[in-house]
């Protein structure tokens, strides 16, 4: 049954048949502004067993995987490149990137794109630009390049009343103007998973993953076979969750997860401390 309430025997349950713990993070472990109480000590007490891993890590995997030859444009702040780095990844587009003196159409058609650029990855980016949608969706249109997206969050869930678009608004712009889909490397798409998997040796059937939305943290759990654990420490509400339990909808009782806790602490202090 799904949407079971976290408990002691539930926590314990899981510890027993879990051996990987996939986290979505903002919503999850941080609210963006500070660390949601509980988390940190969670994650401690899991540090026996697991390392955290990323999206930006997952894109770097993939792409290492691929044997990828060439430069990648990165729409994306710095960890990504240094995630890029890591696999010894050329890269290219990390940091602000200004629009200048550039005033009218014929301006931006001057821009100068490197020959060598055959793939774009998107993800966060603080410095994004005009010039950025520009570049990118160039790239994105070449014939034979790759287009890859780590994640299709719509917004950062911050307690506070300002919206801040995340990697998934930030790609639209560049998708729809390269009139081309990327592939979500992120969540809901199995590839992330799968290069963690192919990488790591990952059991589904022993992994669960932790998040705050149904549409991609649950959904890829649903979509990879692992267990799932939502928290109501970020997008979802036990409104929802009481709502969509009663729901007769399929697309929205596919994403139902296994076990509710209204944080992460809420599992977290069951696990033992060594």
């Amino acid at each position: 049954m799904a949407c079971n309430t976290i408990t002691e025997k539930s926590a314990r349950q899981i510890l027993r048949d879990v051996d990987n713990y996939v986290f979505d993070c903002a919503g999850v472990l941080w609210d963006e502004l500070t660390a949601i109480d509980g988390s940190p000590e969670t994650l401690k007490r899991l540090k026996n067993l697991d390392e955290t891993m990323c999206a930006a890590y997952a894109a770097a995997l993939y792409l290492h995987q691929r044997k990828h030859q060439g430069k990648v444009y990165v729409v994306g702040n710095n960890a990504l490149g240094e995630e890029l780095d890591e696999f010894g990844i050329n890269h290219t587009g990390i940091g602000p990137d200004p629009i200048g003196d550039k005033y009218i159409i014929t301006d931006f058609a001057r821009t100068e794109l490197d020959p060598q650029v055959n793939c774009v990855l998107v993800g966060f980016d603080p410095d994004f630009s005009l010039n950025k949608i520009v570049k990118a969706a160039s790239y994105a249109r070449k014939e034979g390049s790759l287009f890859l997206l780590t994640g299709e969050d719509s917004h950062l869930p911050i307690r506070c009343d300002v919206t801040i678009p995340c990697s998934g608004s930030i790609a639209a712009s560049v998708k729809v103007a390269a009139r081309r889909e990327p592939l979500v490397i992120g969540k809901p798409n199995p590839t992330i998973f799968d290069v963690l998997k192919r990488a790591y040796g990952l059991d589904p059937r022993r992994t669960l993953m932790v998040g705050d939305r149904y549409n991609t943290d649950i959904a890829l759990a649903k979509n990879c076979g692992l267990y799932s654990l939502l928290v109501l420490s970020g997008v979802v509400s036990q409104e929802d969750v009481d709502k969509d339990k009663l729901s007769t909808d399929p697309e929205v009782t596919r994403n139902l997860p296994d076990h509710v806790a209204k944080c992460l602490w809420e599992f977290g202090k069951h696990i033992p401390e060594s």
